[in-house]
C-alpha cells in the first residue's frame, strides 16, 4: 500500500515534507492552512503522469471543484523560474505484486511492435546478442530479491521533478528516479529543451545483481549505485517519464551489455514502481483514486443516471446518484444512512409512466378494464419500466424525492457511496460532515473506519474541521485497546490504522505536524494552539 508522500515546492510547501499515509489519513487546522494541498498533489501527479500534463489547471477527476491554474500557479510562491516541482511515493507491496514480464509477453511484444523486423535491418549480428539476453536473469533475480528480504516486504519509490523549460515556454518532466527494497533503482533525466535522455540503471541493484556479473564482468556489490547508462531501442520519450506497458530493450553500444541484464529486469528498475504507483492513481485494474469535493449536488428531480459513470463525476456528487441504481448497491449505502442514525434509508423505485390518455388509463379510469381491454398484461407491458432513487423516513415511512429532503442528507451520500462502493482505491474527500449534525459526524467515523477493513485496500484522505469525526476515532483505538467487542461490522482499530495531521501556515511554507496517537486513543504530543481548544474556551 502507499505509505509515505513527499511533496517539494508545491503551492504553499515548500522545503521537502514528507506525509505519512495510513489506511485512514486525516487532515485537519484552520482555513485556508493547506488542508487541500495534499489533495491537490495526487490531482496533479494523475495529470502529469496518466495524462502528461504538467501545466495542468482543470483535472480529469477534479470537475468544476478543482483549477489547479497551471505549473506557474502551482509552483512554491510561483518562483517557476527557480523551482522545481518534486513528489516521491512510497509503497510496500508484496513479492507477488511487483510487475513481472513472462517469455509470452516478451515475445507478444516483438511481434505487435515490429521491434525484431526493425533490429534485423538496423543490427544484424547484433539481434542474436539482443535475443539471448530478453529474458536473462529475472528468475535468479527475484528470487535473490526475495532471499534477501525474507522477513519484510518489498518497499517501493517513485519519484519525478517538473521543471520550468524557458527553451519550450512549458513545464517538462526532467527527472524520474525508482528505488526498490531503499536501493536506487533508475533514474531518467532529460535537457532543458526536451531532446537528449540520458537512462541509467543500477547494475549492482539486488535485483540486477548476480554472481556471474562478479565472474565475467568482475564487477562486486557495492552499497552504492553503480550506474550504468542504456539507450533504449523502444521508448519514444517526449519527456522523463518512460513508457508503462513497454518493454525497455537494451541497445547493444550501451554501456550495459557488458554486466549481463536482461530486459526483464531493467524493465522492472525502471517502470516497475511506477506502474504500482499508477495502479493506486486509476491507470488500470480494481485500484484509483476517487474525489469527492467540498459541495455535492443533490440529484434534480427528474435525474436520470448515466449509462457511462466518468471517473470525474465524483467530484460533484453526480457518479454517487448514478451508482444508486445497482439494486445490490443501493442496499448497502441504505443500511450504512441508517447506521449513521440520519434518520433515513433509501429505495430503488420501480414503476412504469402511463399516458392519461391512453386506452389503459382510460379503462383504469372507468374501471372498465375486463370489458376494453383482453390482455391486460400485454398492454401494461408496453410502457417502460423506470426506476428513482427514493429517500424513506424511517420513523413514518414517507418517501421523499432527494430534492425533497435537508441539504445535509443530500450532502452526505456521495461520501456514503464512495465508501461503500470502493475496493482498492485512494478516496480523496472535502469536508464530509458538511451539513451535518455533530451526532451524525461522529458517527461518519464508524463509516470510514468500516470502509478501510472492508475487502481491498482502500485509503481515505480527509480534509475536515469536525472534532466528532476525529474524536469517534480515537475512541475506536481506546475501546480496541480495552479488548471491547466489535461493534456491528467495526474491527479493531490500532493507532497505526490512522495518520493524524495537523497543517498550519508558517513563514516557511505549509506544515504538516504528524500527531501521533497512543494506545489508549490519546494524543502524544499537543497540537499547537489547542486540540480544538474553542471548545474549552466556550465552556469555561
Amino acid at each position: 500500500m502507499l505509505t509515505s508522500i513527499t511533496i517539494e515546492n508545491f503551492k504553499g510547501i515548500g522545503g521537502p515534507v514528507t506525509i505519512p499515509i495510513r489506511p485512514l489519513t486525516i487532515m485537519f487546522g484552520r482555513n485556508s492552512a493547506g488542508k487541500s494541498t495534499l489533495i491537490h498533489a495526487l490531482h496533479y501527479a494523475r495529470e502529469v503522469l496518466l495524462n502528461s500534463n504538467t501545466n495542468a489547471d482543470k483535472t480529469s477527476l477534479g470537475g468544476t471543484s478543482i483549477d489547479l491554474g497551471g505549473f506557474k500557479n502551482l509552483v512554491h510562491k510561483h518562483q517557476f523560474l527557480d523551482r522545481s516541482i518534486k513528489m516521491r511515493f512510497e509503497f510496500e507491496i508484496e513479492p507477488d505484486e511487483f510487475p513481472e514480464y513472462d517469455e509470452g509477453d516478451i515475445e507478444r511484444d516483438y511481434l505487435e511492435t515490429g521491434l525484431d523486423e526493425f533490429m534485423e535491418e538496423e543490427l544484424g549480428e547484433g539481434l542474436s546478442h539482443i535475443r539471448e539476453r530478453r529474458g536473462a536473469n529475472l528468475s535468479a533475480a527475484m528470487a535473490e530479491l526475495r532471499n534477501s528480504y525474507p522477513e519484510r516486504v518489498i518497499t517501493l519509490s517513485t519519484e519525478f521533478e517538473v521543471t520550468w523549460s524557458e527553451t519550450l515556454g512549458y513545464p517538462i518532466v526532467s527527472t524520474y528516479k525508482t528505488s526498490i527494497c531503499g536501493e536506487p533503482a533508475a533514474q531518467i533525466t532529460t535537457s532543458v529543451d526536451a531532446r537528449d535522455f540520458r537512462w541509467e540503471v543500477n547494475a549492482t541493484h539486488t535485483l540486477s545483481y548476480t554472481s556471474e556479473m562478479q565472474e565475467n564482468a568482475g564487477v562486486e556489490k557495492t552499497s552504492e549505485p553503480m550506474w550504468a547508462g542504456i539507450a533504449s531501442l523502444s521508448q519514444d520519450l517526449k519527456s522523463s517519464l518512460p513508457n508503462c506497458g513497454q518493454l525497455v530493450y537494451i541497445h547493444p553500444d550501451s554501456d550495459l551489455p557488458e554486466f549481463g541484464i536482461g530486459y526483464q529486469t531493467v524493465t522492472q528498475m525502471v517502470t516497475g514502481p511506477m506502474e504500482v504507483l499508477l495502479g493506486y492513481l486509476g491507470s488500470a485494474g480494481l485500484k484509483s483514486l476517487r474525489y469527492i469535493g467540498p459541495l455535492r449536488k443533490t440529484a434534480p428531480r427528474n435525474f436520470r443516471p448515466d449509462s457511462t459513470v466518468d471517473e470525474g463525476m465524483w467530484a460533484d456528487g453526480t457518479a454517487a446518484w448514478s451508482k444508486l441504481y445497482d439494486s445490490d448497491l443501493i442496499t448497502d449505502v441504505s443500511d450504512a444512512l441508517v447506521s449513521l442514525k440520519t434518520g433515513y434509508a433509501l429505495e430503488l423505485q420501480r414503476y412504469r409512466e402511463i399516458p392519461i390518455d391512453s386506452e389503459l388509463m382510460l379503462a383504469l379510469q372507468t374501471r372498465t378494464i375486463l370489458d376494453r381491454i383482453e390482455d391486460t398484461a400485454t398492454e401494461v407491458a408496453k410502457f417502460p419500466i423506470h426506476e428513482r432513487v427514493m429517500i424513506v423516513e424511517e420513523a413514518t415511512g414517507l418517501r421523499l424525492a432527494p430534492h425533497d429532503i435537508g441539504v445535509g442528507i443530500s450532502q452526505v451520500v456521495p461520501v456514503v457511496v464512495a465508501a461503500v462502493a470502493s475496493k482498492s482505491n485512494l478516496i480523496a474527500i472535502e469536508q464530509p460532515e458538511l451539513h451535518l449534525h455533530p451526532a451524525v459526524q461522529a458517527e461518519l467515523g464508524d463509516l470510514f473506519i468500516t470502509g478501510i477493513q472492508q475487502e481491498g485496500d482502500n485509503i481515505f484522505f480527509l480534509e475536515t474541521h469536525s472534532e466528532h469525526l476525529i474524536l469517534r476515532v480515537l475512541r475506536r483505538i481506546r475501546e480496541s485497546e480495552e479488548g471491547l467487542h466489535q461493534l456491528g461490522n467495526l474491527k479493531f482499530l490500532e493507532p497505526d490504522d490512522v495518520s493524524l495531521l495537523f497543517i498550519e501556515p508558517s513563514d516557511d511554507g505549509t506544515s504538516y505536524l504528524t500527531i501521533p496517537i497512543t494506545s489508549e486513543g490519546d494524543l502524544e504530543r499537543n497540537v499547537p494552539g489547542g486540540f480544538f481548544a474553542e471548545r474549552a474556551d466556550e465552556l469555561f
